[in-house]
């Protein structure tokens, strides 16, 4: 019994052990697969090596003025829709462009002191007798127009430069009154920051070691100097009421179109201002109409403070400089300094964006701070918003002078050969020069039909166009020689080789000889300039290049010839504007350099091509229609170092597309 009963309870005791081993068995099948899913939530692959190919590149689009986009299938887009996506190539064969329709003839290049004037270009009026008697401004941009087969669209793009014979006395009037303002306004802010670049180190000198190193004495040298700018000033001031004048013509103008009845005792708007030749006169005529005209008497009054201004300030700094002993090197600051506020106000000034009036001097630390800005910003940079200066740039919107200081002098802290910049900046908002634009572009006087005016005489031609690189830190240059678009300079595929910067001429007349063409070659311009957007505004000159006629390669009909870079001069030429000279060959870096490139950024630039009448005789040109038939081509590159993807299908030709 016992026997059995040991025997039962041991084969209990095996079975609740294999009970217990499956359970413990179950429990880690259980636990193995929770642990396995949990881990699955995140597989990862590593050690993959993957490379981006470099697409270093140089994009031009030729510039409408609207959106320039970059799509799948552009390639194959037509060259009307193509041009004006970016890409490496422009073609402007298309007759939709109107540049088979154009024939140059001499002209001079407007240039009005500072840029190109609005009317790009000075052409020629002539006398009875057949002769040239004056240049005159008169010259508009236009594009073809495919449907009236004549130069009379507006825009940006492809445009000729011509004259419309079609335009009134009245529309002429008006649009010239514009240019003028816009070039008197530019001209009184040239004038003023000239002035402020002479004057500015002695007034830094001055508003520092009077407000901030307590003197009590200035260099009478340094007060000399400031005495000499004011007539600059004056000069400056004398631009600004000729602009304020321009604005009064254009009223006129503008009030014989819309309300005839209000003009003086029922005259015409070229009598009134044919009888009133100055600011005051033609404001006292216009006196009624003025007198809803809040912006032009305040900028009046402005302009009559100013001038006063000026004057007493000419006189008061004349008088403490001559009333000094014969030895004097200093002058009293009390003497002057009334008449020193009045072109910059030290009280106004602020000196690395702490006004000055709240830096103080007695603080070392403060002081020493100071220093440091100074330092970390590469130099000082000072701006004044009261004075003469912050007066001016009320109408000709801010200006910057640029200078260095031989030695500055705080508590004790000495700075040497120190970079300073001076901010005139204006006194009221709006500026004035912005309200006059905006009102006189409100304007009529038949401005619509001025607009739309087709050209009877084309000069010559500009083309807007469009660039913008990937590269950091470059600017584009001309390629006078040919290279590859894509690829390297030893590239052979046709499809993708450029012919660098050239004009290429045939004789189109009988009897005409080649020499001939080599002259009249010679005295092709092609002005690489500002992009403007319509036909007042000024541009800037980036530089000019002439064709290589030294150089130019015969063929059998005529000559071929590289474009190159040069020197330029300007000569005052009278009422004629200025001549234009060509100078030596560019060299260095500056060579083919047009335009800096910031990077990833839309950057606009136009080239205007026309005949240089300083440089064409008679002799040089045929008797009949037009002498020289030809075709232009440019090609651009950037400074930088340009690394794009090599594709073979497309580096081959011949080679299959994907």
């Amino acid at each position: 019994m016992n026997k059995a009963k040991k025997k039962q309870q041991a084969i209990r005791q095996k079975l609740m052990a294999a009970i217990a081993m499956l359970m413990v068995s179950a429990i880690m099948v259980v636990s193995s697969s929770y642990a396995w899913f949990t881990l699955s939530t995140a597989p990862e692959v590593t050690g993959i090596q993957t490379s981006v190919g470099a697409n270093g590149n140089l994009e031009m689009a030729l510039n409408n003025g609207g959106t320039i986009t970059s799509s799948v299938g552009d390639a194959i887009k037509s060259d009307l829709e193509r041009n004006v996506t970016w890409g490496n190539l422009v073609d402007l064969s298309n007759e939709a462009y109107g540049l088979n329709k154009i024939a140059l003839m001499p002209a001079r290049l407007n240039w009005n002191g500072t840029e190109i004037g609005a009317s790009h270009l000075s052409t020629p009026s002539y006398g009875p007798d057949g002769r040239v008697d004056s240049l005159v401004t008169e010259s508009l941009s236009r594009a073809w127009n495919v449907t009236n087969n004549n130069w009379s669209g507006t825009g940006n793009g492809v445009m000729a430069i011509g004259n419309a014979s079609g335009l009134s006395d009245e529309q002429l009037a008006l649009r010239q009154a514009k240019i003028d303002f816009a070039n008197n306004i530019s001209a009184a802010m040239v004038g003023s920051a000239t002035s402020l670049n002479t004057t500015g180190p002695k007034l830094t000198a001055m508003a520092v070691s009077v407000k901030m190193d307590g003197q009590t004495e200035v260099a009478k040298d340094d007060v000399q100097a400031v005495l000499d700018t004011v007539n600059t000033l004056l000069t400056a001031e004398g631009k600004l009421e000729t602009a304020l004048y321009n604005y009064l013509q254009a009223m006129v103008l503008n009030i014989e179109a819309t309300n005839p009845s209000a003009l003086p005792d029922g005259a015409t708007a070229l009598n009134v201002i044919a009888n009133n030749t100055d600011l005051a006169s033609l404001a006292s005529a216009l006196d009624s109409a003025l007198s809803a005209d809040a912006a032009f008497t305040a900028a009046y009054a402005k302009l009559s403070t100013l001038k006063d201004t000026l004057t007493a300030t000419q006189t008061g700094l004349g008088n403490a400089l001559s009333g000094l002993a014969p030895d004097a090197t200093t002058v009293a600051w009390n003497t002057i300094s009334a008449h020193m506020v009045n072109l910059v106000n030290v009280d106004t000034m602020v000196l690395n964006d702490t006004p000055i009036t709240d830096i103080d001097t007695n603080d070392e630390d403060a002081v020493s701070n100071l220093a440091s800005d100074i330092l970390a910003a590469g130099g000082l940079e000072l701006t004044t918003t009261g004075g003469v200066y912050s007066e001016i740039a009320a109408f000709t919107g801010t200006f910057t002078a640029s200078f260095k200081l031989g030695e500055l002098s705080v508590k004790g802290i000495k700075l040497k050969d120190l970079p300073a910049a001076m901010t005139a900046e204006p006194t009221v908002t709006p500026q004035y020069n912005t309200t006059f634009t905006t009102a006189m572009n409100a304007f009529s006087a038949k401005e619509n039909e001025a607009a739309s005016s087709a050209l009877t005489d084309v000069y010559g031609y500009k083309i807007d166009l469009a660039f913008r690189t990937n590269a950091a830190g470059s600017y584009l240059k001309l390629q006078t020689e040919a290279a590859d678009r894509i690829y390297d300079d030893n590239a052979t595929d046709a499809e993708t080789r450029g012919g660098g910067s050239y004009m290429e001429f045939d004789i189109a007349t009988l009897g005409y000889t080649k020499e001939q063409a080599k002259d009249i070659m010679g005295a092709i311009r092609i002005v690489f300039m500002e992009t403007t957007s319509n036909d007042t505004d000024g541009a800037a000159i980036y530089g000019v290049a002439v064709l290589d006629t030294d150089n130019a390669q015969e063929n059998a009909n005529g000559w071929k010839a590289t474009m190159k870079m040069v020197e330029t001069t300007f000569t005052a030429d009278g009422n004629n504007g200025y001549k234009l000279t060509i100078g030596a060959d560019k060299t260095g870096e500056e060579k083919d350099k047009l335009i800096e490139l910031p990077q990833s950024t839309k950057t606009e630039m136009s080239v205007l091509v026309y005949l240089d009448g300083e440089y064409v005789e008679n002799a040089d040109v045929a008797t009949v229609a037009q002498s020289l038939t030809g075709d232009m081509n440019l090609q651009f590159a950037s400074s930088a170092e340009l690394k794009p993807m090599e594709y073979s299908d497309l580096h081959l030709p011949g080679g299959n597309n994907p």
